[in-house]
């Protein structure tokens, strides 16, 4: 392919500064070979033979093969001239760690506009693959901080929105309380309902310090004083054991019974176990609902299936749940709470 070199214009001969200079500027068409040296302030040597750089402009390109792996923040420079940032491909970010890969084939472009007019380079090459920024997530492990907070995943206004532990649908882990002689055990979640849809109480091996004991619940609209009037509640709960079945009721009762006919015990190995939920307890417009199921070793003894639903007869807010047994402490066992987060 013919080419045109205007420095020359009409004359039939150039001199040497001409060759020279047209030989360098040549060079800027093309990546220069150099030999590398450094693991995060590299220092490239240009190949015999090349154009000689005594400053940096823009376009010019220094290819080479990394000697080592990167391990901090990188610069580079061309031999006898300054060393200057490193960037990845937004121009914004400085390689770092592992950006560089030892035996690996890496281009830079020199920018003059980087490093805040300061120049630098753009690093082209087999880079790690890019992670999603999370650099602005942040999560609490406070259950009752139920605020919102700032999160960004890829950069840029368009990506940004919000999060919250357990969000959109997912139950998170808040709260437990173990027994150990307790009368009872309180639930005060008046800070998350605003938030949380619904709630689930996993009851483990809880073992009562008395015999022929029922296994209460009762809720509180402000988490802390308990429902316990005389019509407070209707509930229903059935149970199933190897000789018969048994179902039990109420339509107006100063607590809920999580267990049927047969009762608690406190034998080796009486316990009770339940996984109890709670619908939408921040809802004003319907009596709030709870269903169970159950599984009883009881004081006959025998193991015993039970099934339950109930209800706090007034359009209120359950803020709190109570778990106690209608006579004598919890000995031993646990009741762990979890939250659905509202689907918004």
């Amino acid at each position: 392919m013919p080419y045109t070199i205007p420095l020359f214009g009409t004359r039939s001969q150039a001199s040497t500064g001409d060759l020279d200079t047209m030989f360098q500027t040549v060079g800027l068409l093309g990546i220069i070979p150099c030999g590398a040296a450094g693991t995060n302030a590299i220092v490239l040597s240009p190949a015999v033979n090349t154009p000689v750089i005594s400053a940096y402009q823009n376009n010019l390109s220094l290819g080479f093969v990394a000697t080592a792996t990167s391990t901090g923040a990188v610069t580079a420079a061309s031999l006898g001239l300054p060393q200057l940032p490193v960037y990845l491909q937004d121009g914004v970010t400085q390689a770092d760690a592992g950006s560089i890969t030892i035996g690996t084939f890496y281009v830079l472009n020199y920018v003059s506009a980087y490093n805040g007019g300061g120049g630098g380079w753009s690093l082209t090459g087999n880079q790690p693959a890019a992670s999603p920024d999370f650099s602005l997530l942040t999560t609490t492990d406070n259950p009752a901080d139920t605020a919102f907070v700032a999160g960004t995943i890829g950069g840029g206004a368009g990506n940004n929105r919000k999060f919250r532990p357990g969000e959109v649908g997912g139950w998170s882990a808040l709260d437990e309380k173990v027994a150990a002689g307790s009368a009872s055990l309180d639930f005060n979640f008046s800070a998350l309902v605003a938030d949380f849809e619904d709630f689930e109480f996993v009851g483990s091996y809880l073992a009562t310090g008395n015999d022929g004991v029922d296994a209460w619940v009762r809720t509180s609209a402000d988490g802390t004083t308990f429902d316990s009037g005389a019509a407070n509640y209707s509930w229903l709960s059935s149970g199933f054991n190897a000789a018969a079945g048994a179902t039990q009721a109420s339509t107006g009762d100063t607590k809920i019974i999580l267990n049927s006919a047969d009762t608690l015990g406190n034998s080796t190995q009486e316990s009770v176990s339940f996984r109890l939920t709670l619908y939408n307890a921040g809802q004003t417009a319907a009596f709030t609902a709870m269903t169970w199921m159950m599984q009883l070793q009881s004081s006959v003894p025998r193991s015993n299936a039970i099934i339950g639903n109930g209800r706090r007869l007034a359009a209120s807010a359950v803020k709190g749940l109570q778990f106690l047994p209608s006579a004598g402490p919890w000995a031993t066992g646990k009741v762990s709470m979890l939250g659905r987060r509202k689907v918004i």
